[in-house]
């Protein structure tokens, strides 16, 4: 993956976005629009993997590969961080990253399955599912050419697809030579960075391409809090609104949002109308990324359809869920423990320690490729493993 180095600036991020990825490690892509560095292509439990020194560790061991993608919720977030940062910028201290500060499902589910599987953490902050079919495609394609077969990918995308970009669709500007940085003006209208419809096609891409290459695919469900006050990125902190072009309609349905979620909020028990005030606050937040009722439901049909493995976790919501969340969207303890056992229930359940299966359509095809001959990792700095 050859990477251009220009500023992410070119590019059109909204307000919440723009913040994740306005500062390193991310560099400008021209096929992906942006990703990891070079050396720093994966994310372990405590620091950077980067892609050769992986390839080359893998290839010394018989382990199954487990690989997985998404976007911030996977590589493991956290938007305080951003926040903290202004401040020690301003006292010349030096900066914090934002990744690394809590254990993501990925180490969770190295915990799970312990040292029989390799799990790589290959989660991109601000990808969507135009992004993430495109990375995985250059990462198989990396993997097949150094004769290394991956068995399991998890797929967790949605938060990033339906979230308004000043109604700039992904589409227009990822992998293009030149973009028209004037976004189109649309009247009464919020246009996603992904259409539901595009984000159906591109999850049905990602499972075809494991398909094709006999991966077993696991779909993971986007969870959000709905008690988190819409518009914003962090707690007590207000959204700084930038109008113009395409954006009238946007903070109109966030001003609707607000109110609707401070009159929840407002009812002292829990029931399903606060539960679905708070729901319906949360579909009429367009700034902040959090997935679409739509989206969950092409989701949920696309994983039947093609016979995916679908997780979702249960998450209490009778009282403020932000104890399953660092911010508006990452999850963190609990929600990301529960989603590594149910991901390796899945792996345990379907495979075995010698022999691996991909499940499509109610078959099973065997896979027989040998790999090398098993070699002791690194433990203890390289997380990754």
């Amino acid at each position: 993956m050859k990477k251009e180095e220009k500023p992410l600036s070119l590019f059109p991020f909204n307000p919440i976005i723009g913040e994740q990825i306005a500062d390193e490690p991310f560099v400008a892509d021209p096929c992906i629009g942006h990703t990891m560095p070079d050396g720093k292509d994966f994310i372990g439990e405590k620091e950077y993997i980067g892609m050769e020194f992986l390839i080359q560790k893998i290839k010394k061991t018989n382990k199954q590969i487990i690989l997985n993608i998404g976007d911030s919720s996977t590589s493991g977030w956290d938007s305080n961080i951003v926040t903290e940062n202004r401040e020690r910028l301003a006292q010349n201290l030096p900066l914090l990253p934002a990744l690394f500060q809590y254990k993501t499902y990925s180490d969770f589910l190295r915990d799970k399955l312990g040292s029989e599987y390799i799990v790589i953490n290959a989660g991109v902050p601000a990808h969507t599912s135009l992004q993430g079919n495109i990375r995985l495609g250059l990462l198989l394609k990396r993997f097949y050419e150094e004769n290394l077969r991956i068995s399991w990918v998890t797929v967790y995308y949605g938060n990033n697809d339906s979230v308004w970009n000043y109604n700039r669709q992904d589409k227009e500007w990822v992998g293009k030579e030149s973009v028209n940085m004037d976004p189109e003006e649309y009247v009464d209208s919020v246009v996603m960075r992904v259409l539901v419809s595009d984000y159906e096609t591109n999850l049905r891409e990602i499972i075809q391409k494991c398909y094709d290459r006999k991966i077993n695919v696991i779909m993971i469900e986007p969870q959000t809090p709905i008690y988190w006050k819409p518009g914003t990125r962090v707690l007590n902190e207000e959204l700084k609104r930038k109008e113009g072009n395409a954006s009238e309609q946007v903070y109109r349905l966030l001003d609707e949002s607000l109110l609707i979620w401070s009159h929840a909020l407002k009812q002292e028990t829990y029931s399903d109308l606060k539960r679905i005030l708070l729901e319906e606050a949360r579909e009429k937040d367009y700034i902040v990324p959090r997935i679409k009722k739509e989206y969950l439901h092409r989701l949920k049909l696309l994983s039947q359809e093609m016979g995916v493995p679908y997780v979702k976790i249960p998450l209490d919501r009778e009282k403020d869920d932000i104890q399953y969340f660092i911010d508006y969207c990452h999850p963190i303890g609990d929600a990301n423990l529960m989603m590594a056992n149910n991901i390796a229930d899945i792996i345990l359940d379907q495979g075995t320690k010698k022999e691996d299966f991909v499940m499509k359509n109610n078959k099973v095809f065997k896979d027989t490729q040998k790999l090398s001959d098993p070699l002791e990792l690194p433990t203890d700095h390289y997380t990754l493993f």
